[in-house]
Order: structure tokens, then C-alpha cells, then sequence
């Protein structure tokens, strides 16, 4: 399943592209026995969540975005524990657009003078144009065709979750691939919105970027913290992840800014594996980039192990 997944569905950024992962989806459920549906949130930008499992009755919400971001060519470098970095690298992104715009604008002023789309245009005008055009490819644009990290190994523990759990346990969970998170999280604000009661007090796990690297970090909410599963999920954890070889560390909200999905939820905990360096402490690269192809099954295992025992305890 992960080879199949890996070879055929690491684009999911067109209608059609996530149309057919849904039906890859729905094969899985239908070969586990699992109840599959999709749901669409019509608007400006269209959300399509598929929800694997029953939400209302479920005590535990696993999820992942399955929607899959633009090339870039340079890497979205985050490090959730070092946040001055994080900040002096969005700074420097920002400087390196701004002067590629700069160069685009140069380039047009100097050859494209006499095209009539150009020729009315000041200078600081066509810049503007030329950084335009590169934000919406970072947008919307061009899609990165390797996604293995980001989120292909989220979307893997899902489904690997899904064969994993047994039957008897299922009704305990459901699943959510979140749509548009590369956005701005829309698939999963337009979800929130449609369960804000039953969300208000359930547990939510997302998993996002857990292929490259061997220590694992679980950012935390209050709520969350606070909750009976806890106690259980963080001994589970840190008991199996030296069978594994892996670190774990987990961390409150306030102590970590991992953007992804589980912003939106009081309730919930953002997994995420990262690599280490000396000064910069933990960190991730290579994604929305065609770096992005590192694809540790190990980590999505050591996932799938933990959480169905998980499962199995509450």
C-alpha cells in the first residue's frame, strides 16, 4: 500500500489529481471494512475533507493533509524549538523574492519595453507584477511532484493506521484527510466549523512532515496536556520510541510554533519528525521543494505501532 501510494498519488493538488486519490482512499476503506465519505465545502476556494470513520462518536480524531503544496525553489526551512531562526530565515525568504522580483522587473524593463502589456508600466509596477506572479506560484502554481515528507508520510500513517487498528477498536476513532492546509488551513478550519461542538472537548492528533528525521516531536495544547489519554499516549510513547531508535520529546504549544493543522483544534497535539544540528537545534528542509524524497518507513511504523496500542488502551 505505501509503495502504491509512493509511485502513483504524491500529486494531489488538482480537482482531478485529489479526486483520484479519494477513490484510492475509499479502496482502502472498502478492502478494511470501513465507512468512507467525502465533504464538500463549496466557497471561493473549495474544501474536500475525506472522513474515514464516524466523528461524532469517535474519542480520538487522527488526521492529516493530503493536499499537496507548489515548487518552490528554495526549501520552507522550520524550527519549531528555535524560533528566532525561524523568524530570521522567513526574513531572508522574503528578501530573496523581493530581489528575484527586482531582477524579473529589471529583465522586462530592459527587453520587454516595446510589448504593449509592458510598455504603460512604471518600473515599480512591473516589480510589483513580477513578485505577483512568483507569490501565486508559491500559491497555486506549478505542483511539487515529490511530496514524500510533506505530507505523503502523514497521509501514510493514516492509512496505515487504518489497517492497523482492529475492528474491535475502530469505533474508538475516525480519520481526516484535511484538504488546502498548504493554503492556509482552510480544509481544516471549514471541518472545525462544521463540528465545533463535538470538537470543543475531543482529542485530536495530526500528523505532518514524520519521514525525515529520528526525533520526534509532539507539540502539545493545553487542553490537551490536561486530558486522561495523555499520561497514557506519553508512556506509550517514550517507553517504545528506543525499540524504534527513535527520540521523542513532547513540548507545549507555547514552546514550539509548528504550523500545520492542529492550530485550529483547543484540543489536540501536532506530531512532526526533525533532524538536528548543533546551533539550530531541531529543524526540517527539503520541503516544497523536488528535494522532498526522503521516506522513512521505520518512522511511519514506529507510528503505527504506538497509536494502535494506543487504541488499544483507552
Amino acid at each position: 500500500m505505501l509503495d502504491n501510494l509512493l509511485a502513483d498519488y504524491q500529486v494531489r493538488k488538482s480537482k482531478k489529481e485529489k479526486h483520484r486519490f479519494a477513490g484510492f482512499v475509499q479502496e482502502q476503506c472498502a478492502q478494511s471494512g470501513l465507512s468512507f465519505h467525502v465533504e464538500d465545502d463549496k466557497g471561493l476556494i473549495p474544501n474536500r475533507n475525506i472522513v474515514v470513520g464516524d466523528v461524532k462518536s469517535a474519542r480520538i480524531i487522527f488526521t492529516a493533509h493530503y493536499d499537496t503544496c507548489a515548487w518552490m525553489p528554495f526549501p520552507n526551512f522550520l524550527t519549531p524549538k528555535n524560533i528566532f531562526f525561524f523568524f530570521v530565515y522567513q526574513f531572508l525568504l522574503i528578501g530573496v523574492i523581493g530581489a528575484m522580483g527586482l531582477g524579473i522587473a529589471c529583465l522586462c524593463a530592459l527587453f520587454l519595453s516595446g510589448v504593449d502589456f509592458f510598455s504603460g508600466m512604471s518600473f515599480f509596477n512591473i516589480m510589483h507584477f513580477a513578485a505577483m506572479i512568483f507569490l501565486l506560484q508559491i500559491l497555486i502554481g506549478y505542483p511539487n511532484k515529490h511530496t514524500a515528507n510533506d505530507n505523503t508520510s502523514g497521509v501514510a500513517t493514516l492509512l496505515s493506521l487504518m489497517q492497523s487498528i482492529p475492528a474491535a477498536e475502530r469505533d474508538k476513532v475516525a480519520f481526516v484527510f484535511f484538504d488546502n492546509e498548504e493554503i492556509g488551513l482552510m480544509g481544516s478550519s471549514a471541518f472545525k466549523k462544521r463540528y465545533r461542538s463535538e470538537m470543543a472537548n475531543k482529542l485530536l492528533i495530526n500528523f505532518d512532515c514524520v519521514s525525515d528525521g529520528d526525533h520526534f516531536l509532539f507539540v502539545s495544547k493545553k487542553k490537551a496536556i490536561h486530558s486522561e489519554e495523555y499520561p497514557l499516549l506519553k508512556r506509550i510513547i517514550e517507553e517504545e520510541a528506543p525499540v524504534f531508535n527513535r527520540q521523542a520529546e513532547f513540548v507545549k504549544s507555547t514552546q514550539a510554533f509548528f504550523p500545520s493543522d492542529q492550530f485550529v483544534f483547543p484540543k489536540s497535539i501536532g506530531v512532526v519528525s526533525l533532524k538536528k544540528l548543533p546551533v539550530i537545534g531541531l529543524y526540517i528542509d527539503r520541503i516544497h521543494t523536488s528535494g522532498d524524497t526522503r521516506f522513512d518507513k521505520n518512522n511511519i511504523a514506529f507510528l503505527t505501532h504506538c497509536f494502535t496500542k494506543f487504541v488499544s488502551h483507552i
